[in-house]
């Protein structure tokens, strides 16, 4: 708009030279036949005189009009290089404007696909994420199920060992009682009683830790039972959360 503003103005200028030159020509004339009427005055008023006088005034007539004339062509060629000139940059400014307008709609496209594509790759480590989650979930629900089954093998095979154990000692001290009672001479029979002896004090001593191993696992059977309770009902409820996710 600037730029159009200073164009009028100078097509204005132009024009008030152009008329201003007009009025010079205008004014050299006036003084010029001024200047032949009053030579005229000065002399005769014959038909001579006055017959040589109108055919310069004719002369100064023609050339005053082809002068206007060159003048007036000089100004409309100019106004029309002003034209040109204007309606030039008022393509330029709209091809800047169409330009710009095309490169903000390609830098929105831009931006609009920047963050389609980091939207893609956030969901894609986030489903990563929730699997991943999900598998150590699971993991950990199948260790803390597994843990007690193994717990309770390892019981299994002590306690199967321990009555293997009572099982040979019973075969010991029942092999000693028949000894007892068959005949030997008293000192052979001293030696199996004192064996005897020290085997039943064996006995009764796997017995009574057998019974203290028995309740003490049992206690921490139930303290077990208690923490997988606990970390089932943990596990469920993160499980519960991810699926909301």
């Amino acid at each position: 708009m600037e730029e159009l503003r200073e164009m009028m103005r100078s097509l204005l200028q132009l024009q008030a030279a152009g008329e201003q030159q007009f009025a010079r020509e205008e004014e050299r004339r006036l003084r010029r036949q001024d200047g032949r009427l009053a030579r005229g005055s000065t002399g005769t008023n014959s038909a001579a005189e006055a017959s040589k006088i109108l055919p310069e005034n004719r002369i100064l007539m023609r050339e005053q009009k082809e002068e206007m004339r060159l003048v007036e062509e000089a100004r409309l060629i100019r106004l029309e290089e002003e034209k040109k000139l204007a309606e030039e940059k008022i393509r330029q400014e709209r091809e800047r404007q169409l330009l710009e307008e095309l490169e903000r709609r390609k830098r929105k496209e831009e931006k609009e696909w920047q963050r389609e594509e980091l939207l893609k790759i956030l969901e894609g480590n986030n489903r990563k994420l929730k699997r991943e989650l999900e598998r150590a979930a699971a993991k950990k629900l199948e260790t803390v199920n597994s843990s007690p089954q193994r717990h309770l093998q390892r019981r299994t095979e002590e306690k199967e060992e321990r009555e293997r154990e009572l099982i040979s000692m019973t075969q010991q001290m029942a092999t000693l009682m028949l000894l007892q009672r068959s005949r030997a001479d008293p000192a052979q029979r001293e030696r199996p009683q004192s064996w005897l002896f020290e085997k039943s004090v064996g006995i009764q001593n796997l017995r009574m830790n057998y019974m203290k191993r028995l309740r003490k696992h049992r206690a921490e059977w139930r303290h077990m039972e208690g923490d997988k309770m606990a970390k089932t009902v943990k596990t469920l409820c993160f499980l519960g959360i991810l699926a909301k996710l």
